[in-house]
């Protein structure tokens, strides 16, 4: 799974270690190239919570919906 800026992405469950729960929607304000503790990458929920996630976890955690951008 390739993820880029702007991209819309939905959880496709409960995010146990923070913000987000299950059939929110958000969109990736950030791909962190130098990876700041483990976290690759910034999603920005509809609901106004921002969360980091490592790859590994967001392959698990999201289902990436239609481009925005």
């Amino acid at each position: 799974m390739s993820l880029k800026v702007g991209d819309r992405v939905k959880l496709k469950r409960n995010n146990l270690t923070g913000k987000g729960n299950k059939g929110e929607h958000g969109f990736i304000v950030s791909v962190l190239y130098k990876p700041v503790d483990e976290y690759d990458y910034i999603v920005r929920f509809d609901t106004g919570g921002t969360e980091a996630f490592t790859k590994s976890m967001l392959e698990k955690q999201i289902k990436q919906l239609t481009k925005i951008l």
